[in-house]
């Protein structure tokens, strides 16, 4: 492995536990902020997407958000009506929002580069918040007595909290990643000397 793949890869390390440090600390239900900040794990999809790419760190962060999960059920037996069948729409969901992260990297140079960053994920968002309440209402056995119609309604109030605080958060990685960055290369600088 040459010196620059190195690099990028612990580069990519870092980025994925900071990731993963922002889901502990804002899943719904979490056991250390008890809700203080809003639930980062969309943004924390897209913003994976949009650093990382490669899928397997999406399988990484799939597998924390379900283990998240399980402790929850775990702690609050409540919870379990989330898992069922319709766990696999959350699924496709998360793999929506890091295709959206990851494509809009791509548009994130040129003129109007700001302007253009957020149409990916707020169509990711979109996508993904639509499959997810889909397949929860068709797949999870709890909605039979419920049309399609009311049960939409229900869920449809809770979208803007969705999109603003997924496109929140991703917007401020954004933002902050070339600081960051330039703080690790730093210190990283201050440890060879």
């Amino acid at each position: 492995m040459t010196s620059t793949q190195l690099e990028t890869r612990r580069t990519s390390l870092l980025i994925l536990a900071a990731l993963a440090a922002l889901m502990l600390l804002t899943r719904t239900h979490n056991f250390m902020l008890g809700g203080l900040l809003p639930d980062a794990s969309w943004a924390v999809f897209l913003l994976g997407g949009f650093f990382l790419k490669q899928f397997r760190y999406l399988a990484a962060l799939g597998a924390l958000a379900w283990l998240i999960d399980v402790a929850v059920t775990v702690r609050t037996p409540a919870a379990a009506y989330c898992f069922s069948p319709a766990y696999v729409a959350l699924v496709a969901s998360w793999v929506l929002l890091w295709s959206a992260g990851r494509f809009s990297n791509n548009l994130f140079s040129g003129s109007l580069a700001w302007l253009k960053l957020p149409l990916l994920p707020i169509a990711g968002v979109c996508a993904a918040y639509l499959v997810s309440n889909l397949g929860f209402y068709a797949l999870s056995g709890n909605f039979a007595g419920m049309s399609l119609a009311e049960y939409a309604g229900r869920v449809a109030r809770y979208f803007d909290g969705f999109l603003f605080t997924s496109l929140g958060y991703f917007l401020l990685g954004v933002a902050i990643a070339p600081a960051i960055a330039k703080l690790v290369e730093q210190a990283r600088s201050a440890l060879k000397h």
